[in-house]
């Protein structure tokens, strides 16, 4: 079985320590095969670092940082935990009428 990582389990695992417990220990245990990330997902992330940009300059460049690893990653880079970041999924318009219907 695989597992899309939704925008907001990304950003619950960036916490790292402060994470939500039961988030943490399942990514810990999923298999790297297992693992898929989406575009929209970057996108999603992209525009959400944008609006912190509009009112807090400096943790939009943070997460400017944490995003580009998270590209560089998507890019086919392993990460030091986790294989999801190089296993990326693209979008097309078939696949957002399947999902939206």
């Amino acid at each position: 079985m695989g597992y899309l990582i939704d925008t907001n389990i990304l950003s619950e695992i960036r916490k790292r320590d402060r994470a939500n417990y039961g988030v943490r220990e399942w990514f810990a245990q999923a298999n790297d095969e297992d693992l898929f990330l989406s575009v929209l997902t970057l996108g999603e992330i992209r525009r959400g670092i944008e609006g912190i940009r509009r009112r807090d300059a400096a943790s939009a460049a943070h997460l400017d940082q944490w995003f580009a690893t998270v590209q560089a990653r998507a890019g086919g880079a392993r990460p030091a935990h986790h294989a999801c970041y190089s296993r990326l999924l693209g979008a097309n318009s078939a696949i957002m009428v399947e999902q939206i219907g």
